[in-house]
């Protein structure tokens, strides 16, 4: 699999100033594949973290 599998992602982010540069990654490694994104901003469990995300992936 590769990133063009990716069907779905769910990110969190520690704060919605770290969206600019989360949509900058994804665009790097992305480019025009565009699965379903849902964004939150919460506070994290591990307090160095700035995101977590969960991906689905299907062949």
């Amino acid at each position: 699999m590769n990133y063009q599998n990716i069907v779905s992602l769910r990110f969190y982010l520690a704060d919605p100033s770290y969206d600019e540069a989360n949509v900058k990654i994804l665009m790097k490694y992305l480019g025009d594949h565009a699965p379903a994104r849902t964004v939150f901003c919460c506070q994290l469990l591990e307090t160095k973290w700035k995101l977590e995300i969960e991906a689905v992936a299907a062949k």
